[in-house]
């Protein structure tokens, strides 16, 4: 038996429809908005999130405009997010949770456990800071 060596994340390249639908490019370190259209994948999306907020690029006041092509592909992304554990049987991976949790400025697990509590704190942070309507 021997040790696993410590290790970083390194990133793997987006595929062609991720590209198509947005994403983070890790060799500019520049974020297209996702537009939420036919074969999008929560997960693949999650990866991205996670991968701009680790980078610093993202606003927690602004997150709406500038992880999302339009508010309504935000409003789709919490729906389908709301949905995740129960249509994928997935849950979410503590990555995605932090990223998820520094967008809502929320360090608290109480209330922020399940996709539908996420997505329904980020609907409401969303609606709160202003940056789209109820």
């Amino acid at each position: 038996m021997a040790i696993i060596k410590k290790y970083k994340f390194k990133s793997r390249a987006l595929g062609q429809s991720m590209h198509e639908m947005g994403g983070f490019n890790s060799e500019t370190s520049t974020f297209t908005p996702l537009k939420v259209r036919k074969g999008f994948e929560v997960h693949q999306a999650l990866d991205a999130i996670t991968l701009a907020v680790e980078a610093g690029i993202i606003d927690n006041k602004k997150f709406v405009s500038q992880l999302f092509d339009k508010k309504s592909d935000f409003t789709k992304f919490v729906t389908y997010l709301s949905e995740y554990e129960d249509v994928s049987c997935r849950r979410i991976i503590d990555r995605w949770w932090t990223a998820l949790s520094r967008l809502a400025d929320w360090d608290d697990e109480e209330g922020f456990i399940s996709s539908a509590e996420i997505a329904e704190k980020l609907l409401e942070v969303a609606i709160d800071s202003g940056q789209i309507k109820a």
